[in-house]
């Protein structure tokens, strides 16, 4: 049974890379060159600047970008919506996920702890929380940067849970009238000392999967976005009926969504 169950492991590319487990003094991997700017050399990622950033959140985005474990550009989307609309909901996270829920656009599920700060759950083994730390006005469009600390059960990956936390640069742009365009980056670092040291093939599957998991909050925006301007009275009439939600939160609905020139 040991020999297969090896066997196995070697067949997934899960082999710790040299085959040497680490030693204690390798819990942390050592700082390597910034991945942002070989990314970005790569035309894959833009300067990501902390500039604003304070205390233990500008600490832990420099580690991130630092030992980064993973890198990965999500794909380019463009959605038919407002900007503004788009905006009131990446203010307002714990909305979108009711909404998502409200329509069925999917199984995941946002909720607010307090402030700026969320909780996604994928409902598949994966929970971040995930709290704003910058908003930028760009040459183009707007800016934001998520600290996002959670764990992921991946099932091709027999074993502990992989915890981490990353940065995920969000940009979106205006692309024509009632449309705009959103970009985003992953930067995660795993914690897990054995995951550090996982094949190429292991890697990217992780890669892939946390990608995936990290931008269920930009989907959820985009999604929610699109489906409000196709009617906005009947969202405006859904928003409404969910449960904790503010009179402000209607007000501002009103406001931003309904009453824009």
């Amino acid at each position: 049974m040991r020999l297969f169950s090896q066997s196995v492991l070697l067949l997934m590319g899960l082999t710790l890379t040299g085959g040497v487990a680490p030693s204690s003094g390798q819990d942390i991997p050592k700082p390597s060159k910034r991945p942002d700017k070989k990314q970005r050399d790569k035309g894959q990622l833009p300067r990501i600047h902390l500039e604003g950033i304070r205390g233990t959140d500008r600490t832990d985005s420099e580690q991130i970008l630092r030992e980064a474990s993973i890198v990965h550009a999500l794909p380019e989307r463009r959605v038919q919506a407002h900007p503004q609309t788009y905006r009131y909901l990446l203010d307002r996270l714990d909305i979108a996920g009711q909404l998502v829920k409200k329509w069925r656009l999917g199984r995941y599920r946002i909720t607010r702890e307090g402030g700026n700060t969320f909780q996604v759950d994928d409902r598949r083994g994966a929970v971040a929380q995930l709290r704003e730390i910058q908003t930028l006005r760009t040459e183009k469009g707007w800016s934001r940067i998520y600290l996002a600390r959670g764990y992921f059960k991946i099932p091709m990956i027999p074993g502990p849970r992989i915890d981490g936390k990353g940065l995920i640069l969000l940009e979106y742009e205006p692309d024509g009238p009632n449309r705009l365009k959103t970009r985003a980056w992953v930067l995660f670092r795993i914690d897990n000392k054995i995951l550090n040291h996982l094949s190429k093939m292991a890697r990217k599957i992780v890669k892939q999967v946390i990608g995936k998991k990290c931008q269920l909050f930009v989907l959820a925006a985009a999604e929610v976005s699109e489906r409000i301007a196709k009617d906005p009275q009947k969202a405006f009439q859904a928003l409404q009926s969910l449960d904790g939600v503010t009179p402000q939160t209607i007000q501002d609905f009103q406001t931003t969504i309904l009453d824009r020139k």
